[in-house]
């Protein structure tokens, strides 16, 4: 019999719009959340607040957002692998990413870096902005990855160049910028406070659209520059 092959087809510009309307639905309920239970006194709903609370773990945002990464790795995954076959430069670097997103899935699933926050807190006495104090080795991982990445990054190509700034600086912004700016909020008035909350939804959407742009790139150039 005559081998048959089977395909499919995925539109870069509609995968982006489609993820892109998950992360405003989910903010939105995730708002919604948080105002019935810190306005309201209203803490369950039937299981909607602790299952839309961006500000919470296991629940479905905190999945979305880990599957989401697990694409972005097996999407850099594919793309060393075809560097790799070109034999083309930086296939260790698309290997690096799908590591470091398999990790950033992993950690989300999990909250890894929050078992950081009393120790490092502890030891280096912090607090103000670096209240939550896992962002002090984050903004030295952050720093690494630079150092590490800035050749790949320079050889990239114009567009993707703006790609990955952009979807790089959304996630570390969201991360790790608006981490400290609750962490700020939450030693002055409380962790329970709507504010601080609200900072935490801007974190958690800033990441989520981070990581969707930067699946959008990887799709990009799979189209352009990758396997069929």
């Amino acid at each position: 019999m005559p081998h048959r092959s089977s395909t499919f087809s995925l539109r870069p510009r509609r995968v982006f719009l489609f993820l892109t309307a998950v992360v405003c639905v989910l903010v939105v309920f995730g708002v919604l959340a948080q105002y019935s239970k810190l306005v309201l006194g209203h803490g369950r709903l039937l299981g909607f607040v602790p299952q839309f609370y961006l500000d919470a773990e296991s629940n479905v945002p905190t999945y979305f957002s880990s599957l989401i990464l697990l694409a972005a790795s097996l999407l850099a995954g594919v793309i060393a692998r075809g560097v790799h076959d070109r034999g083309a430069s930086f296939c260790w670097h698309w290997r690096g990413l799908a590591l470091i997103f398999a990790g950033l899935s992993l950690d989300e699933a999990i909250s890894i870096h929050e078992s950081l926050i009393d120790p490092v807190r502890q030891t280096l006495n912090v607090g103000g902005v670096f209240y939550q104090a896992w962002v002090i080795p984050g903004l030295l991982l952050v720093v690494a990855f630079l150092v590490a990445y800035l050749r790949f990054f320079w050889h990239l190509p114009a567009r993707w160049k703006k790609l990955f700034a952009l979807a790089g600086g959304l996630y570390v912004g969201g991360a790790i910028g608006m981490e400290m700016i609750g962490g700020w909020h939450w030693s002055t008035y409380g962790e329970q406070a709507f504010g601080p909350s609200l900072i935490a939804t801007a974190e958690e959407a800033l990441e989520m659209g981070g990581v969707v742009v930067f699946i959008f790139a990887l799709l990009e150039y799979l189209r352009v520059h990758g396997p069929t």
